[in-house]
């Protein structure tokens, strides 16, 4: 309130006629002014942006924080709608923000673009609250460019990196496609052995594990193989040795499946002669030659078992501890030859699904166990076979993570 002389006081009084009205009228002008002097201060001091505009969208007020932001002097943002300095894609939602708050609608972290007297543009984020009783709204806005700008640098990073995820899983996939076709398995398989199945879940898109089947003249080849590690490093290791064990058949004519591990062990060792941190631990494999007429079963393996169901009770070959790949004491690889009769099932695997994580406490499958179960599962049929082991080993993983990949092979003969 101003200085007011006392002479003009008394006139007041008197003209008033009653003192206790004047005062009362004299201590309302008061808070008035100090409340105006107080929001005055507010605004100059606060370092958000203050606003009050009018019921017909100009602002009334407007703090220096955002004529500092926007680069308008108080006059210029109060003499125009405030419309007009919005960015005009964003007009649409501007309005309808404001409707609600000429209804009575508080607004939250609602967001706009103003356009800044340099030309810039900046992001504000509005909390407002309508008055409807003073017909004005008071505002709060805070400049969140910098925050939407780093957004969209992370979103763009985060497309990219779809993009580039998008880009490896088609060449992953593709690789499978190849990896499927050159290496011979399933196919052949069903048509010497229409009672088997291939259960396989690689732990990445492509495999270190592979099924191998070859046919020569009445004698089947079959082979469960684990290469060194897994996805693409092991998908590779499966081509050379998939093509090695070929032409081990093929081009070398040897049936015997333990000098088949023998000359495959010679080639690979040649085919990474100098690489040894590659081929430190190599390929250990299960593999057998079938007689179709004679039912006559060759087997060998490296590191890998066999396990063979005959005349109703489950039978286990242990291989020769020793990897195809570098070792310290190379020993020729043994093979072992058993009379099957027709119905017989044999059972070629690598370690993950024993090696796999699971169960109420978190610990491995085990072998053990895997024995168990195929010998409760062997009385059913190939099929059914397959889908108790999936669901089991789908049961016992639950939300962990796949440890290596699984590949379980049954035959039936």
């Amino acid at each position: 309130m101003e200085h007011i002389e006392i002479t003009e006081i008394v006139r007041n009084i008197k003209e008033s006629g009653n003192l206790e009205d004047y005062l009362s009228h004299m201590l309302e002008e008061i808070r008035i002014n100090e409340r105006i002097k107080t929001q005055e201060r507010f605004f100059e001091l606060s370092i958000d942006m203050l606003c009050i505009s009018d019921m017909s969208g100009y602002f009334k007020k407007v703090s220096n924080s955002f004529t500092t932001k926007l680069g308008y002097s108080e006059l210029e943002l109060t003499t125009q709608p405030f419309k007009d300095f919005v960015v005009e894609d964003d007009l649409s939602n501007t309005d309808n923000a404001y409707d609600d708050l000429l209804e009575g609608k508080a607004l939250y972290d609602f967001e706009n673009r103003y356009r800044c007297k340099d030309g810039s543009i900046k992001w504000l984020s509005w909390h407002c609250v309508s008055i409807p009783e003073e017909e004005l709204v008071y505002c709060i806005a805070r400049d969140v460019t910098e925050q939407k700008k780093a957004h969209t640098l992370q979103n763009n990073y985060i497309l990219q990196l779809e993009e580039l995820i998008r880009q490896k899983n088609f060449s992953l996939h593709y690789a499978r496609s190849l990896q499927d076709a050159i290496i011979p398995h399933r196919s052949n398989l069903d048509k010497v052995f229409p009672e088997s199945f291939v259960f396989q879940v690689p732990k990445e898109i492509v495999s270190g594990d592979f099924c191998w089947v070859e046919q020569v003249g009445d004698i089947t080849f079959l082979a469960a193989a684990d290469c060194t590690g897994h996805g693409v490093p092991g998908a590779m290791m499966t081509m050379v040795c998939a093509g090695i064990l070929t032409r081990a058949i093929k081009e070398f004519g040897i049936t015997e499946p333990g000098k088949i591990l023998d000359k495959v062990r010679e080639m690979v060792l040649h085919t990474f002669d100098g690489s040894d941190a590659i081929m430190k631990d190599g390929m250990d494999i299960s593999l057998c030659s079938i007689n179709k007429q004679t039912l006559e079963l060759a087997w060998s393996g490296a590191n890998n078992p066999l396990l063979y169901f005959h005349n109703k009770e489950l039978h286990e070959i242990d291989g020769d501890k020793q990897p195809i790949g570098i070792f310290e004491s190379y020993r020729p690889f043994v093979t072992h030859t058993i009379q099957l009769s027709k119905g017989d099932t044999l059972y070629l695997f690598t370690d993950g699904y024993a090696d796999q994580f699971g169960g109420e406490k978190g610990k491995k499958f085990m072998y053990k166990q895997l024995k168990l179960k195929l010998m409760k599962l062997a009385p059913l049929s190939m099929h059914g076979q397959n889908e108790r082991l999936r669901k089991m080993f789908e049961e016992w993983k639950g939300t962990l993570e796949q440890t290596d990949d699984i590949l379980v092979m049954g035959v039936r003969v």
